[in-house]
């Protein structure tokens, strides 16, 4: 009842070790962003008030805020982002339900966001993503507000 020992050839050996190195060293692939589907979507995405008025400072007359309904039937959601077509500006939200997630637009974002004088149209995409890394979106610009703002 000895132990038998086997010796591989050199090639295969090699073709062994080359193949276990390319498992290990190659990256899984880069995460596409895709639109809403039945898997993943953003849902019931709006601005309140539609219509946001500021004031000489910048400051809202009410509140402005986002809110959107994110659902992702692979992993949970980690992040939810608004993001303005045409624009640098990006409003983080946050998670205050089960899918749902807000945010209220902060008086600095709606200073740089008003005209002295005159009604600014904006719309905006939301973006979310899981903790798996996969990215989806709602519909370009379904998130709609206008900025007015007093003449100077």
């Amino acid at each position: 009842m000895g132990l038998k020992i086997r010796c591989l050839s050199v090639p295969l050996l090699l073709v062994s070790a080359l193949s276990l190195s390319m498992v290990a060293c190659s990256a899984p692939p880069k995460k596409q962003i895709e639109q809403s589907s039945e898997i993943a979507r953003v849902m019931d995405q709006r601005a309140r008030p539609a219509a946001i008025q500021v004031d000489q400072a910048g400051r809202p007359t009410v509140p402005a805020e986002v809110f959107a309904d994110v659902v992702d039937q692979r992993a949970p959601v980690k992040k939810v982002t608004l993001k303005l077509n045409n624009s640098p500006v990006i409003v983080e939200l946050q998670k205050v339900g089960y899918s749902s997630w807000y945010a209220k637009i902060p008086q600095e974002t709606l200073k740089k966001l008003s005209v002295p004088g005159q009604v600014t149209q904006y719309s905006g995409t939301i973006l979310a993503e899981n903790t798996e890394g996969d990215r989806f979106e709602s519909k370009p610009g379904t998130v709609q507000f206008s900025v007015t703002a007093p003449a100077a």
